[in-house]
């Protein structure tokens, strides 16, 4: 199936896909157009209520990463949502990482390559990146979630970003919990 042009904006700077535009050419990971097949990992959860926190072991990580990441399951499951690690070792497959992505209504992570895969995340994903401080800010994966239809919540590192991002856990905490709220309101009202 060819995707359809996209429809430009020209009422921004920078272009916009419209947002129909994208739900026309987003994976569906249950089957592709013309087959009938399902992957086993996709028929046990088929859901999507879906955290996702992205750990990066080597540079550009969350200097608090495990707190983070026990803040963010401590979230998870207090509101009810699904907790998932993307590791990037040993890195899932590109399968894996699709439809981990897919099924996300949040994902968490540090500026990356990790945050390619939101490409796999389904409109209205909301976005929280630890990003880089000047001067090594790149925004890339703000425009990414824009162009893409998600919610993004950039949070600037204290300080560095060459090895690690240096982002206090009660911000993300507060960050993450904010948007579980409006995630939740969103769910009850569909």
């Amino acid at each position: 199936m060819e995707c359809a042009e996209p429809r430009w904006s020209t009422c921004h700077r920078a272009p916009t896909v419209a947002p129909h535009t994208s739900r026309k050419c987003s994976y569906s990971p249950t089957s592709t157009e013309g087959s009938s097949q399902k992957t086993s990992h996709t028929e046990k959860n088929t859901e999507r209520n879906t955290v996702l926190i992205i750990r990066r072991s080597r540079g550009r990580k969350f200097s608090q990463f495990q707190e983070i990441e026990d803040a963010v399951k401590s979230l998870a499951d207090e509101y009810g949502f699904r907790y998932e690690l993307y590791p990037d070792e040993p890195m899932p497959s590109f399968e894996d990482a699709m439809q981990m992505f897919n099924r996300a209504v949040m994902v968490v992570g540090p500026h990356g390559a990790g945050l390619s895969n939101l490409l796999f995340s389904q409109p209205g994903t909301v976005v929280i990146e630890g990003v880089c401080n000047p001067p090594h800010v790149n925004m890339c994966y703000q425009r990414t979630a824009h162009i893409l239809g998600h919610r993004y919540h950039g949070v600037a590192s204290q300080g560095g970003c060459e090895k690690v991002i240096q982002i206090q856990p009660t911000v993300i905490r507060d960050i993450v919990e904010t948007h579980m709220k409006l995630v939740k309101g969103r769910s009850t009202h569909n």
